[in-house]
């Protein structure tokens, strides 16, 4: 919301950009027209492009109208849009490249991980399962088998399988 009243009787038709913003700002709104003794609020909308980085920024806008201007100084703060999910796949008694079978499925897609990875993901709710595999012939059975987690924009959230032989053998 920008906020304009006349003065000395002015009337007329304010406009409002960016003044040299960075990449991915958009200023959006206007022109307004005011009438001279009239104050009001005017709807402004600012657009931030999904490239831009998490971060504060400072933006002037600007007011214009012929040959008159006034500028603002406004604060932005630009929030992470993903959150981060530390998957651990580890095996006990595996020989070294072991590899696991996991799926994670939530609001960001399905990803299917062997071994341990740093998923940059949308937030919300995931569902993790882990599949029994076969190292060598051995059957390796998860634990736990599966779980869910909730991963918060700028934030980390982790989840840990670990394979253990399964006990009489069997196929996994």
């Amino acid at each position: 919301m920008a906020s304009l009243q006349s003065q000395n009787g002015f009337s007329g038709d304010v406009s409002f950009s960016l003044v040299s913003p960075p990449a991915g700002f958009t200023l959006s709104g206007g022109p307004y027209r005011l009438e001279s003794g009239e104050a009001v609020d005017v709807p402004l909308f600012l657009q931030v492009d999904p490239s831009v980085e998490p971060g504060s920024y400072s933006l002037v806008v600007q007011a214009a109208s012929g040959s008159s201007l006034k500028t603002a100084t406004l604060q932005v703060q630009v929030a992470s849009r993903t959150g981060r999910l530390a998957l651990g796949i580890f095996f006990q008694g595996a020989p070294a490249g072991a590899q696991g079978y996991v799926v994670v499925s939530g609001p960001g897609g399905t990803y299917t991980l062997t071994q341990s990875q740093v998923l940059s993901l949308a937030p919300g709710i995931y569902t993790i399962t882990a599949y029994s595999v076969s190292v060598d012939g051995v059957p390796y059975d998860p634990s736990p088998p599966g779980g869910t987690v909730e991963v918060v924009a700028g934030g980390q959230a982790s989840f840990t399988v670990t394979y253990t032989p399964r006990s009489g053998g069997g196929a996994p």
